[in-house]
Parts: structure tokens; sequence; C-alpha cells
């Protein structure tokens, strides 16, 4: 529970300066307690990074502001462009090239949906358009007698 507070103390968008010495207290003592409890193996340069944490919020500021989660995910989508493992860059320029002309002809013809955004599920319902279609009542004499989905 203190790895988690301290986690989230650090993540957020305001850190008061004064309190940064009560979690690197704390964070210290939490690593202390895990190896004196677990074997050396599993206190890895990870859970000793923790450490570091607070030294380089003072030096660099804020976590957000100097995370590279963004960046990581970008990779991530670019490493999927790769075909040729002989020629990386290549295959990604190409990959990423061909996406941006398609979408940015995408946006002059009006029938097609864009590429890499999906639909979204509830797109419509507040016109009346549901999940499964529209649905219509035949009225007989008597009554609704039956009911229609028409997708």
């Amino acid at each position: 529970m203190k790895i988690y507070a301290f986690l989230n103390a650090i993540s957020h968008k305001a850190i008061n300066l004064n309190e940064l010495a009560t979690l690197y207290n704390d964070v210290v003592q939490c690593i202390v307690s895990f190896e004196l409890v677990f074997p050396s193996s599993l206190v890895d340069i990870m859970t000793h990074f923790l450490v570091h944490l607070v030294k380089e919020i003072i030096i660099l500021g804020l976590v957000f502001l100097h995370t590279m989660f963004p960046f990581e995910r970008f990779m991530g989508v670019l490493k999927k462009y790769v075909h040729s493992h002989s020629r990386p860059e290549g295959s990604i320029a190409q990959g990423y090239g061909t996406e941006k002309v398609i979408v940015f002809c995408v946006d002059f013809i009006i029938d097609l949906d864009p590429i890499g955004i999906p639909e979204l599920r509830h797109e419509g319902r507040l016109s009346g358009k549901g999940t499964l279609g529209k649905k219509t009542y035949n009225s007989m004499e008597s009554g609704f007698t039956s009911l229609k989905h028409t997708a």
C-alpha cells in the first residue's frame, strides 16, 4: 500500500515540495522491508529505481512532464509497419507515409470510412438507431401483433 500511495502521490499534477522528503523516506523504508522479507533475487533494479524518482522530480520537475509513455506507445504503432527486417527504417517510413496519404484522401471521398478509427458502438443511438437496427411495429385491428427488426 505504501508503494501505491507513493506512485499515486508523485503522479499528481501538483506536488508539495515539503512532502517529497516524507515520500522519499517512506519508499526507502518500504524497499528495505522488501529486502528483509523477500529473497534478494526479487528485489532488482526496477524496485531500486523507485528510490531515485524523488530526486528526478526535484531535478526535472513533475513526472507527467518527462514521462516516455506516449512515445513508447507511438513506437509500438510504428513497429507494426516493419515488413522487411533488413531495412526497418524504410518500412516504417513507407507504411507511415502510406497511412497519412490514405487518411488525407479519405477526407475528400464522402462514402469512405476513415482507417484506424472504428465507428463507435453507440453512434446514432440518440437519433433512434439501435445496435440491432430500427424497430418497427406492424399494427392490426387488434393491436401490435408482430415485432420486426430491420438492419
